[in-house]
C-alpha cells in the first residue's frame, strides 16, 4: 500500500509547533512584505491582543534570532482581554540552555482598547498588526472604529491583518478600504498559519478554520 509519510505521523506535533510559531512568523513575513527587515530598530503595535498573543509572548525572541541586524525591537500588545498589564525584556524569555539573545527592547502587555491607551499617543510604530480581528462583525466593529480611524491617520504605516479563513480577510479588507485604508497586499493565503483545525460554529460541522489562515496588508491614507 501507499507509505505513510513522516509528516502525517507527526501531525499532532506539527499542529502544536505551528500554533506556537504562527504569530512571530506571520509578523516576520509582514515585515518582509513591508520592506522593514533592513531596519536596526523596530516598533510594532499588536491591536486586539488576547490569549493567542499572550501565550506566545516568549516566542518573540525568535524575531531577534531571525534578524541579526535588529538591535532593538519594542512590541506593544494592546487588548481588553489581556490578563494583566506587564512588561518583559527579551532576556527574561530565555531558559538556561538557550544561546543568549542581545536584542534590546521590551514586550509590553496593555489592557484596554488601543485608542484609549497612552501607547497610541506615543512614538508611531513601524508596523501595526491585528490577528484575526473580525472587523466585519458589527458587534466588534463598534469597538474597533475609533482605533481604526487613528490608524488610518498614520499615513503610510502598514497594517497587517489576518483571519480564520480567506473570506474573513476579504470582508475585513472591504471595511478597511471603506474607511480610507489603501490595500498594499490583497487577501492571500498565509504560509505560516497554524495547522491546528477548529470547528467553525457559524458554518457546517465539517468545515474547519485555522488561526491566521489568510492575511492582507494595508496602510493609512490620512
Amino acid at each position: 500500500g501507499m507509505p505513510i509519510s513522516s509528516f502525517r505521523l507527526m501531525a499532532p506535533v506539527t499542529c502544536f509547533l505551528t500554533d506556537g510559531l504562527t504569530v512571530p512568523m506571520t509578523i516576520q513575513m509582514m515585515l518582509g512584505k513591508s520592506d522593514l527587515l533592513k531596519k536596526s530598530e523596530l516598533r510594532i503595535h499588536i491591536l486586539g491582543a488576547d490569549s493567542l498573543e499572550e501565550t506566545t509572548t516568549r516566542i518573540f525572541v525568535e524575531l531577534g534570532r531571525l534578524n541579526p541586524q535588529l538591535k532593538r525591537l519594542d512590541i506593544a500588545m494592546v487588548g481588553p482581554n489581556l490578563p494583566e498589564n506587564c512588561s518583559y525584556s527579551y532576556s527574561q524569555f530565555l531558559v538556561p540552555h538557550e544561546a543568549p539573545c542581545h536584542l534590546k527592547g521590551t514586550v509590553d502587555q496593555i489592557i484596554g482598547l488601543y485608542h484609549n491607551c497612552s501607547v497610541a499617543r506615543g512614538p508611531i510604530p513601524d508596523l501595526f498588526v491585528a490577528f484575526n480581528p473580525g472587523f466585519h462583525d458589527p458587534s466588534h466593529f463598534v469597538n474597533w472604529l475609533p482605533s481604526l480611524k487613528l490608524l488610518n491617520a498614520r499615513t503610510g504605516v502598514p497594517l497587517g491583518i489576518t483571519g480564520f479563513n480567506f473570506l474573513e480577510v476579504q470582508n475585513d479588507v472591504k471595511d478597511l478600504k471603506a474607511l480610507g485604508f489603501q490595500e498594499k497586499i490583497p487577501p492571500t493565503a498565509n504560509p505560516f498559519r497554524s495547522m491546528r483545525p477548529f470547528l467553525d460554529p457559524a458554518r457546517e460541522e465539517t468545515d474547519f478554520v485555522y488561526v491566521n489562515s489568510a492575511y492582507a496588508i494595508l496602510q493609512g491614507s490620512g
